[in-house]
């Protein structure tokens, strides 16, 4: 079966060999020349890997600290946005309590000047009635004045003509008043 699958594919036999090779030697003991040779690498390589380690150690803190500084820094920008979103608010809203108080203004003066001229209209047109009531009653009395006048010298007789009676004077009915509506 093995003979089969490595004679299609001769890349996996190699491998397959290979990893026998590496078993079969791992469980020989190892030699005195390999023994020394693995000592000697240990030895230098010692320093490398303490150089490495403080490396890594030293990139680590700056790394560490570029972290903390930028953290910093964003918190920073964080504030300094939250401190310029709340100015811009605080001024907002004062523009708009001025704004309001203008208007609160404006439909004040509005509503005096439009008192002062319905005030003004009511005092003209109340002038005018009145003129036109004691222009009537003037008239009334010329009428009525002339009326008697004429009453008066239709009673006198005349020294020419003979005296009549007296016509029976007509009463006059009292006017009529329209009724008055009530007042909403």
């Amino acid at each position: 079966m093995v003979r089969e699958r490595a004679e299609g594919n001769p890349v996996a036999a190699g491998l397959f060999v290979l990893a026998a090779g590496f078993f079969v030697g791992s469980m020989l003991p190892a030699s005195e020349r390999e023994s020394e040779l693995t000592r000697r690498a240990q030895s230098e390589m010692e320093p490398l890997k303490e150089k490495l380690t403080e490396t890594g150690e030293s990139i680590a803190g700056e790394l560490q600290q570029s972290a903390q500084q930028s953290l910093e820094q964003v918190k920073e920008t964080a504030t300094q946005a939250a401190q310029k979103v709340r100015q811009e608010a605080e001024e907002r809203a004062e523009s708009v309590k001025a704004q309001a108080q203008e208007a609160t203004a404006e439909v004040k003066e509005e509503t005096t000047t439009a008192s002062q001229r319905v005030k003004s209209g009511a005092k003209r047109s109340t002038a005018a009635v009145k003129a036109q009531a004691k222009q009537a009653k003037s008239e009334t009395k010329a009428s009525a004045g002339a009326a008697k006048s004429a009453a008066t010298s239709a009673a006198k007789p005349t020294a020419t003509a003979p005296a009549k009676k007296k016509a029976p004077v007509a009463k006059r009915a009292p006017a009529k008043r329209a009724p008055v509506a009530a007042k909403p």
